[in-house]
């Protein structure tokens, strides 16, 4: 007895592959795989009627803040005592860069369209 005999009579028995056998296999595949997922119309109806209230409250509210209906919250910082409202501006512009520190002065070239995005 050679290793080629003996590793022939060790494999396992094989089925000859018929149609009948692959109809078979494609049942079992077909059977294991998951169901597509399925999205519901009411799942969709609710996420949008959820988005329209949302809007419609978040309108509501800023028009009432801004016609003054609602009181100004106390965590916003410009206002005066007196109840007089302060204005700020800011404004932003690169600054030179000098051996990679930047002194702050303001670059005066213009910049494309590509660089300002």
């Amino acid at each position: 007895m050679d290793l080629d005999h003996l590793l022939a009579d060790s494999a396992p028995a094989t089925t000859r592959r018929t149609d009948a056998l692959r109809a078979e296999l494609r049942a079992l595949v077909l059977a294991t795989e998951p169901a597509p997922a399925v999205r519901r119309l009411s799942s969709v109806r609710v996420g949008v009627a959820a988005a329209a209230a949302s809007v419609f409250l978040g309108v509501g509210v800023v028009g009432a803040a801004a016609s003054g209906l609602l009181p100004t919250p106390a965590w916003v910082p410009w206002a005066t005592e007196s109840g007089s409202a302060c204005e700020m501006e800011f404004s932003v512009a690169p600054a030179l860069v000098d051996g990679g520190q930047a002194n702050g002065e303001p670059l005066s070239r213009s910049y494309s369209a590509a660089e300002q995005e």
